[in-house]
């Protein structure tokens, strides 16, 4: 750019961007201040429609810092880091999908999105039978560089993607659209099972604590196997209902006994006492989070299997994640699901190596690819900026805020109002956007009661999600409830108190 040399110009490059933390001036005559350099946010125009505080500053900052990452590598794509790779990996970017569906609008975005990977897709053969042929997306896409055939864990974004538009926005367009597509994928995946009837594909729970793929290698403690089937146990469940939605009642029926015969071998390879305890679990943190959040634990084993889950937190890891991407979406959600609010936040909270407070109380203000111990580390590594790293705070809508779409009536049609806190956290504000209006709700605990003061937006309904106990003492609107199984709540603004057990 040559000046004219006529008054202040300004240039700025169209077609480029630059992720970066730290910029080097040259050439000036005096010491920078605050007005000499100003840094442009350049980003997809998502608009920021959801909320989150809390009476804990510590979530707040991890919220704040996991918006950061997710806006800073939204480019048309949803990227894996914005200064070096710039790529769409599938499995970034399911991995982050619903925290950016509480936050922002994303509908036109997924849905081009949708496109990209559908264009990305490729002529490829069986893995079992070299006859059959399917068209099957790249790890990457769009672009050029491509990384081989989309392994089950990164390539179900296919199907996730949809799946989440369709809770959160009630879209069935992009169901419809992209069913064959979706349906080729599964059925593709489906020829990789083995005597045993696990799929024998998977790329791995990315990023653990001190794993590196070159020199630390068994630092990924949960077998790439074993999270790629729990991820595809869900997504059969997924295809299931699309299968429905479409009328292909042959294919719905499939789902079902793939689904079905997936969970029975899953638990029959993997589920595993725990030695010198009566817990089991699926031999990882994230295996076993996984197994939880998606239904696979058989209902007479679910206590010993969160049972073995805390063990291994606080007896084995010293009150410590061990999870990589895949595992660390829902470990908090899991643990406050069934009753270890407080181990959550423990394990958020601990300023020792691994946590989320540990990388702040380095000087993060994204999240960075690694889980490193950073006062050890001898020169830069990777990226620090990585949004995948941003899916576990979804935690702070759906189980903090107690705000989640409902399967009957998707978009939040119809919604559940459950929150789930641990008792460090006194107060918790939320606003989730809908196609309907913002759901807000703010909620107070003071001496083992929970007030709540609920929004429902009009032409929606807010399921609430009680115990028998914590019934017996529900109140709206200062007037007693009748002892009901369920109460559902229709447009309109209520307050909501009852004893939280």
């Amino acid at each position: 750019y040559i000046c004219k040399g006529e008054g202040v110009e300004s240039w700025e490059p169209k077609f480029s961007y630059h992720g970066f933390r730290y910029a080097k001036i040259t050439g000036i005559s005096r010491k920078p201040d605050a007005d000499m350099i100003k840094a442009v946010l350049v980003a997809t125009d998502i608009q920021e429609t959801g909320n989150f505080t809390s009476s804990d500053e510590l979530l707040n900052k991890m919220h704040s810092i996991s918006k950061w990452t997710i806006v800073d590598n939204v480019h048309g794509i949803p990227e894996d880091c914005p200064h070096r790779e710039k790529c769409g990996w599938l499995g970034d970017a399911h991995a982050f999908c619903e925290y950016a569906l509480y936050n922002y609008d994303m509908y036109d975005f997924y849905k081009k999105y949708m496109e990209d990977i559908k264009t990305q897709m490729r002529p490829t053969i069986g893995h079992n039978n070299p006859e059959l042929k399917f068209q099957v997306p790249t790890m990457i896409a769009p672009g050029k560089r491509t990384s081989t055939y989309a392994k089950i864990d990164w390539g179900v974004a296919t199907m996730y993607l949809p799946w989440y538009n369709y809770k959160f926005y009630g879209d069935d367009e992009i169901v419809k659209e992209y069913y064959e597509p979706m349906k080729g994928l599964t059925d593709f995946y489906l020829n990789f099972k083995g005597e045993n009837g696990i799929m024998q594909d998977g790329m791995g729970d990315w990023c653990p604590p001190l794993w590196d793929r070159r020199k630390n290698p068994s630092a990924m403690e949960c077998d790439p196997i074993i999270s790629a089937n729990a991820y595809f146990y869900d997504v059969l469940g997924v295809m299931e209902t699309f299968a429905k939605m479409n009328n292909d009642a042959a294919y719905e029926a499939k789902m079902k006994q793939e689904k079905e015969a997936l969970k029975t071998a899953f638990n029959k390879e993997f589920l595993v006492n725990i030695p010198n305890t009566k817990h089991k679990w699926y031999q990882s943190q994230t295996a076993t989070v996984q197994a939880l959040q998606f239904g696979m634990v058989p209902e007479e084993e679910i206590e010993t299997v969160v049972n073995g889950l805390a063990y291994n937190i606080v007896e084995v890891r010293g009150g410590h994640h061990n999870t990589g991407i895949h595992g660390n979406r829902y470990i908090y959600t899991v643990l406050s699901k069934y009753g270890k609010a407080d181990l959550a936040y423990q394990i958020l909270t601990t300023p020792d190596f691994p946590s989320q407070t540990y990388v702040m109380n380095s000087g993060f203000t994204t999240w960075p690819e690694r889980q490193f111990i950073w006062e050890k580390m001898e020169g830069p590594s990777n990226s620090l900026n990585h949004p995948m790293h941003s899916g576990f705070a979804a935690y702070f809508f759906e189980s903090l805020g107690g705000i989640k779409s409902s399967m009957e009536a998707p978009g939040f049609k119809m919604f559940t109002v459950n929150p789930e806190f641990p008792s460090q956290v006194i107060n918790t504000t939320v606003s989730v956007p809908s196609p309907y209006g913002d759901i807000k709700n703010s909620w107070r605990s003071e001496s083992g009661l929970l007030t709540m003061n609920l929004e429902v937006p009009f032409n929606t309904k807010a399921k609430i999600i009680l115990n028998k106990k914590e019934f017996e003492s529900l109140k709206i609107n200062d007037a007693s409830f009748d002892d009901k199984d369920e109460v559902v709540l229709g447009s309109g603004k209520y307050k909501i108190e009852y004893k939280k057990s």
